[in-house]
């Protein structure tokens, strides 16, 4: 089982070595595509499928979340706040229809707002990213590497909870989402945050049992990132193709001494290098946001309808 976490970690790799290598040769920002983390982590790293999702699914809706996320950008890029609460309910209501949980489309609608990318480079780019990401895990599916994943049944629950639930957890981003515009800190709705975000959401999700966990593999894998970033790409001058699966290889260590293998803390460890400008502050800025999401997620809207702060 060691050979084959080797394999499976080298195929994660490498999908991210080639993304490095065509976005440094093309000096495209919108090539460089963090989630790209969380997919390797979700269908390669780990044991199991952490999302209800199909494998042909994947590559539909995180395309239809990057041209949600970049339609957005050009409409309202006036009222980021706007747009960003948008995109969230949006690919809310595309993983409702598709009975979903699929959460990186999140990620994927939010970033070309944070980052203005307008470009229908980002879109193609990842639709063929999520299409590599599954066939390689059909690769290692093939070979013996990996088990074959089922699409494991979720709670049952009425689409009017669901509904609730996305729009509760709309009214509970929309306070950090105000406080990174007008603050200037991007790093507080980092998009793989609101990724954890929607994840600890779900009924009985045990991670929130267990922040300590949670709080320290996400300082060391933004931390990963920073010094990626700043020390061996600004500082080192290494390539991109080299410095990028290098952080993703010390960021799958630290989750799994961290007994955590969680995908978008994977991707927290990619997002520096689409970031303008340095990152040093990054790690703390992220923790802020995820502190304050965590609070979020431990609120049950039953409790608040109990209350009368909501009604039925």
């Amino acid at each position: 089982m060691r050979y084959h976490s080797f394999y499976n970690d080298l195929l994660a790799l490498l999908a991210v070595a080639l993304m490095a290598a065509m976005a440094e040769l093309s000096g495209q920002r919108a090539m460089i595509y963090p989630p790209i983390a969380a997919l390797a982590t979700g269908l390669l790293v780990a044991d199991h499928r952490p999302w209800q999702v199909r494998l042909w699914q994947i590559p539909v809706l995180l395309t239809l979340g990057a041209l949600i996320g970049t339609m957005l950008e050009q409409w309202l890029p006036e009222v980021p706040v706007v747009a960003l609460l948008m995109a969230f309910l949006l690919t809310g209501m595309v993983l409702m229809t598709f009975r979903s949980t699929l959460f990186p489309t999140v990620a994927t609608a939010m970033l070309p707002i944070i980052l203005h990318l307008t470009t229908p480079l980002y879109p193609l780019t990842v639709a063929l990213i999520a299409m590599m990401m599954v066939s390689l895990n059909r690769i290692a599916v093939s070979r013996g590497w990996k088990d074959v994943d089922p699409v494991n049944g979720t709670k049952r629950r009425s689409p009017l909870d669901r509904r609730r639930q996305w729009l509760l957890m709309a009214a509970g981003i929309l306070p950090l989402l105000l406080m990174a515009e007008y603050g200037g800190h991007a790093a507080l709705v980092a998009p793989p945050l609101m990724v954890v975000f929607a994840t600890l959401c779900q009924p009985g999700n045990a991670l929130r049992h267990h922040p300590h966990r949670l709080v320290r593999a996400l300082i060391l894998t933004t931390c990963c990132g920073v010094i990626g970033k700043e020390i061996l790409l600004e500082f080192c001058g290494m390539p991109l193709f080299i410095v990028m699966p290098l952080v993703l290889l010390t960021a799958f260590t630290v989750l799994r001494q961290c007994r955590l293998l969680m995908p978008p803390l994977a991707a927290l460890s990619l997002l520096p290098f689409v970031m303008n400008g340095p990152v040093w502050n990054y790690p703390f800025f992220a923790l802020v946001g995820a502190g304050y999401l965590f609070v979020c997620s431990r609120t049950d809207w039953r409790v608040l309808r109990a209350v009368g702060v909501i009604r039925s």
